[in-house]
């Protein structure tokens, strides 16, 4: 079993005051929000043997929690963290697994138009984080991991919207468990709050 990496714990902390900073530049933008979701994670890539043979096919259900605040009216910096549950065979109870990020969200629209308030705001984003992976056969791995993704916000009010997200995850590192730099595809919808 391997213990976290330093690298993931140090970015986390530097991501997180950068969130909390946010704050006070924020005055142009909406502010600060929360985000909460379904989740669905879908291995892909070079899964081996994994941990005893999860199918490319294999999705992981589970729920996403995130906070986030903008710097200006077309960029926020926010901070997820997800808890993913699947069935595999061969393992004793269910493998889960916690996906935490740092990500860096950017709307082309409120760049382009100057204002975050449209009823549909694209976005992109990108993230550092970790990844956790939980089971009673092989016991608890950290590794680091790199986030790229799209969604949608539909602000149905001011402050209350739905959102809809995909989003690829690359564990950079190779697992003690046979997967060889793990590919997720994750689908996150679910409703957002700013305050």
């Amino acid at each position: 079993m391997r213990k976290p990496n330093a690298w993931v714990a140090i970015w986390s902390i530097v991501m997180l005051q950068g969130l909390v900073g946010s704050t006070v530049l924020a005055e142009s933008g909406p502010g600060m929000y929360v985000q909460g979701s379904f989740a669905v994670q879908f291995p892909t890539g070079s899964l081996k043997d994994a941990y005893n043979q999860i199918d490319e096919d294999k999705e992981g259900l589970g729920g996403s929690l995130a906070i986030g605040g903008f710097l200006f009216d077309w960029f926020a910096l926010q901070a997820r963290a997800q808890v993913i549950d699947t069935r595999v065979e061969d393992v004793d109870g269910a493998l889960k697994y916690g996906l935490y990020t740092a990500d860096a969200k950017i709307y082309p629209l409120g760049l382009f138009t100057s204002g975050a308030d449209g009823l549909l705001q694209p976005y992109g984003l990108v993230g550092l984080g970790g990844a956790t992976l939980w089971a009673e056969d092989y016991g608890t791995e950290t590794n680091f991991l790199f986030e790229l993704g799209f969604g949608l916000d539909v602000m149905l009010s001011k402050n209350f919207g739905i959102y809809g997200e995909v989003a690829w995850q690359l564990i950079t590192e190779d697992l003690d468990v046979d997967i060889e730099n793990a590919n997720l595809i994750g689908l996150l919808v679910g409703i957002t709050y700013r305050f």
